[in-house]
């Protein structure tokens, strides 16, 4: 622990190392300290979220994962909030993404998954943080930069994407022949720009970086698009916004995690 690439590991004018911890989290510290010497029974068995956060931080300072990640493990099977954020494989076709969240606690789940390995919980933080920002992730803890950089430039590339699906079958309803008559393209068009006006999203397509607008805020407007079926060709099946979008409809998967983030040299 004494080792590495912190003040601490240098000593001091008397030839003495220091520890100062002035501004660590004291029971935090003390639960290092405890591990570190082997006193294992003086060691919390349920810390809470903000605890294990200050013990991150202190494990990511001092580098010493190895010998605090067995504590760790323990803290995952007892704590109900890093157990329900193992979260699933992730796609735009899973209907119980709408309803997760990422904010605070999130954030902070995610900075623990990264500093104790926990990718399987780390990918699907980082979906979800592609999936609900609507800008750069701010935040305090010591994530790598890389990892910011890569939610912001996911997020762009999805919102792009479902946006693209938006504005292409506005364009293709005034320029193509998508429904059975002149007319009901017009009608689908008129329900599609009432819709995009209640979402408040302009009739031309945003550019990057998309400030403002959340993957999953995009992507619940082309859930929600709607229009009462009615055609002309009593051949046909009625044209309706949700069988037209079906020809434009791309799901996407975080799987430039296991690309990027959980390389050893991606810290």
């Amino acid at each position: 622990m004494i080792e590495g690439r912190y003040r601490e590991s240098h000593p001091n004018p008397q030839g003495l190392l220091e520890l100062g911890a002035s501004e660590w989290n004291v029971e935090a510290f003390v639960i290092l300290l405890n591990i570190m010497h082997g006193h294992h029974r003086q060691v919390t068995k349920t810390p809470t979220l903000e605890l294990i956060a200050h013990i991150g931080i202190l494990v990511d300072y001092y580098d010493c994962l190895e010998v605090v990640e067995i504590f760790y493990e323990r803290w995952t099977q007892w704590h109900l909030d890093l157990k329900k954020h193992n979260y699933p494989e992730l796609s735009l076709a899973i209907t119980t993404i709408v309803s997760q969240t990422f904010g605070p606690d999130e954030t902070v789940l995610l900075f623990i998954a990264l500093v104790f390995k926990n990718y399987v919980q780390a990918r699907g933080l980082f979906g979800l943080a592609v999936f609900n920002t609507d800008g750069p992730l701010e935040t305090d803890l010591a994530i790598p930069n890389r990892v910011l950089e890569l939610i912001e430039q996911e997020r762009e590339k999805l919102v792009e994407e479902l946006l693209e699906v938006l504005f292409d079958l506005q364009d293709c309803l005034m320029a193509r022949d998508l429904c059975c008559t002149l007319e009901c393209a017009c009608r689908l068009l008129g329900y599609l720009t009432r819709q995009m006006r209640s979402f408040n999203l302009p009739l031309t397509k945003p550019e990057r970086p998309y400030l403002g607008y959340s993957a999953k805020r995009v992507h619940e407007m082309l859930r929600s698009l709607k229009a009462p079926g009615w055609c002309t060709d009593h051949n046909n099946e009625p044209c309706t916004l949700e069988v037209v979008l079906q020809d434009f409809y791309v799901p996407w998967e975080p799987s430039i995690f296991e690309r990027e983030l959980c390389k050893k040299d991606a810290r």
